[in-house]
């Protein structure tokens, strides 16, 4: 992906820009996620809160007669650990 900025903004627009990938469903893993929200949990907020935001612009279709057009797609963030101490995380309450 050509995206040079290493910012929450350059991270969202590289997240909007994901046409590459194959039809269906976009599923990222984040490894290790939980240890971000048990040392920044505000950070950690901000990323889920761009993760949903991601979510919420894929899930709309785009018919604008372009092709760029496409039909929503699902977007599944799943955050993993190898500990089972990390679980469970509470509830976040993100607000886009």
């Amino acid at each position: 992906m050509p995206y040079s900025q290493l910012n929450w903004d350059g991270f969202y627009d590289a997240m909007r820009d994901l046409s590459w990938i194959e039809a269906g469903s976009i599923n990222i893993v984040v490894l290790n996620g939980v240890s971000l929200y048990r040392r920044n949990p505000n950070l950690f907020q901000r990323f889920a809160s761009l993760l949903d935001a991601v979510g919420a612009q894929w899930a709309k279709p785009v018919t604008e007669d372009g092709p760029w057009d496409r039909r929503p797609r699902p977007l599944h963030v799943l955050f993993a650990s190898s500990r089972k101490s990390d679980l469970p995380l509470p509830l976040l309450d993100i607000n886009i």
